[in-house]
């Protein structure tokens, strides 16, 4: 452990290395330019979009976000971690433990890189359901029962990515912890559970595994179920639809996110100098 101090504090007198986050960055990055994660990007989005078009026909585009943030990114989400966490297990930590490196740093850049991917996924789900809803409607002559906005589609898109930012570093850590399988299950099972139940009530903000669902209610006008938020639907109640969850969603990820983070950090810090 001594050693392994002394190597973590020789980094910063290492040229090209001290205060250099993004060294760091590019060694992730380039750890997976071979990997599955881009293609998970793409794929899942892609399921996503195409079996919506096909199964839901007048509720596509709201069927299309809907199913994105109760099942396949909550799905996603936890395989990119078991990616970015795998990596340097499969070889027991060799290539970090060999030289000297910043193990917190470290965390920082799988968490931007497990964070950043999921962004890209939800990035494409957004532009093929924009994309595959104007092609349905204007070339196909659909008539969607619900029509959000392009704005609003926009809008969805940032906030289902922050609502889950949080299940980056618990996923990272998770994953650690308990192996890729059996994280990855216990996420989804978790998000299953919170989305379609503990985003309805009124305190939702409380733990952050209901804010996207919610703030869903009031950009795209869909419960968590997949029904349209509004008067005589199964769940739906008024408060659903008041505007003030989504700044209140929003910050609550946030804060989530950074807690679970800067708690992951000390703990791999501490993890990797046993």
């Amino acid at each position: 452990m001594k050693n392994r101090d002394q190597n973590s504090r020789q980094q910063n007198n290492i040229p090209g290395m001290r205060n250099k986050r993004g060294n760091y960055l590019q060694a992730e990055w380039l750890k997976y330019r071979h990997s599955s994660a881009g293609k998970l990007c793409i794929f899942m989005p892609l399921v996503t979009v195409i079996a919506s078009a096909f199964m839901t026909h007048k509720f596509f585009t709201v069927d299309s976000y809907n199913w994105w943030y109760t099942m396949m990114f909550p799905g996603m989400l936890p395989l990119l971690c078991g990616i970015v966490i795998g990596k340097d297990q499969k070889i027991k930590n060799h290539s970090l433990l060999s030289i000297p490196c910043d193990m917190g740093r470290v965390w920082d850049a799988k968490v931007f890189c497990a964070a950043s991917f999921g962004g890209i996924g939800c990035l494409f789900l957004g532009s093929l359901t924009i994309l595959v809803g104007y092609l349905l409607e204007w070339g196909l002559h659909f008539r969607f029962q619900i029509r959000p906005s392009l704005g609003a589609q926009m809008l969805a898109i940032v906030l289902i990515w922050t609502g889950f930012l949080w299940m980056v570093p618990f996923g990272l850590f998770l994953t650690r912890m308990i192996g890729k399988i059996p994280a990855t299950i216990a996420l989804f099972a978790m998000a299953m559970v919170v989305d379609t139940s503990y985003s309805l009530t009124s305190y939702y903000w409380v733990l952050p595994g209901g804010v996207a669902a919610r703030m869903m209610c009031v950009v795209l006008g869909v419960l968590p179920n997949g029904l349209p938020a509004r008067p005589g639907e199964m769940t739906w109640t008024p408060q659903v639809m008041d505007p003030n969850s989504l700044w209140i969603g929003t910050i609550s990820a946030v804060v989530w996110f950074l807690i679970l983070w800067i708690a992951g950090k000390i703990w791999y810090e501490r993890r990797m100098k046993k």
